[in-house]
C-alpha cells in the first residue's frame, strides 16, 4: 500500500517503499557508473602490458538511427565499447551495491 504525505511545499511526496526504491535505483546507477569508469581506467593502464591484452581488447557496438521527415531531421550516433576490464568494473560495482 502506498502512503502519500505532503511536505511543507504542498507537493505530494511518496513515502515508504516507493521512496526507498527510488533511492536504491539511483544508488545502483551511481555504483554501476563508478564501476564502469574504474574498469575503463584499469583497462587503459593495462593496455601496454602485452600479456594482458585479452583484458583490454574491445568489442564495439554501434547504432545510428536517422530520419528526414521534411519538418524534422535527426541523426543519432550511439557507440558502446566494452572490454573485459569494463565488464569486471560493472560487476564489481553491482556487488559493492549488494553489500551496501
Amino acid at each position: 500500500m502506498i502512503h502519500i504525505r505532503t511536505c511543507k511545499y504542498n507537493r505530494l511526496v511518496p513515502s515508504g517503499e516507493d521512496a526507498i526504491h527510488e533511492k536504491n535505483t539511483l544508488t545502483l546507477i551511481l555504483f554501476l557508473v563508478i564501476g564502469l569508469i574504474t574498469g575503463i581506467i584499469v583497462g587503459q593502464l593495462l593496455m601496454p602490458v602485452s600479456a594482458l591484452s585479452f583484458l583490454t581488447k574491445s568489442a564495439q557496438i554501434t547504432w545510428e538511427p536517422k530520419a528526414d521527415l521534411q519538418v524534422l531531421k535527426y541523426e543519432l550516433h550511439l557507440q558502446i565499447k566494452l572490454n573485459l576490464c569494463s565488464i569486471l568494473g560493472l560487476t564489481g560495482g553491482f556487488f559493492l551495491f549488494r553489500k551496501l
